[in-house]
C-alpha cells in the first residue's frame, strides 16, 4: 500500500485512540480528582508540551522574550 494512502488511515486510527484515551481519562478524573486539580494538571501538561515545541523548533517567531517568561508560566 502506498504511503500517501496509508497516512490517512493511520491518522484516523490515532484520532480514535486519542479520543478514547481522553474519554477514559475524563471519566477517571471526575471520580478521583477535584475540578481545580484537574484543571491545574491540564494546564501543566499543556505548558510542558508547548514549551517543548518552542525548544524543539527554535524559530525566531517562536522565541519567548525574557520579559514574557512570567506570562507564559
Amino acid at each position: 500500500m502506498p504511503r500517501d494512502r496509508l497516512l490517512p488511515i493511520l491518522l484516523t486510527a490515532l484520532t480514535s485512540l486519542l479520543f478514547a484515551g481522553s474519554f477514559i481519562a475524563g471519566k477517571f478524573t471526575t471520580v478521583e480528582l477535584s475540578p481545580i486539580l484537574t484543571t491545574l494538571l491540564r494546564y501543566l501538561i499543556a505548558l510542558v508540551f508547548l514549551s517543548s515545541l518552542l525548544i524543539h523548533h527554535k524559530q525566531l517567531s517562536l522565541l519567548v522574550q525574557t520579559k514574557d517568561v512570567f506570562l507564559l508560566v
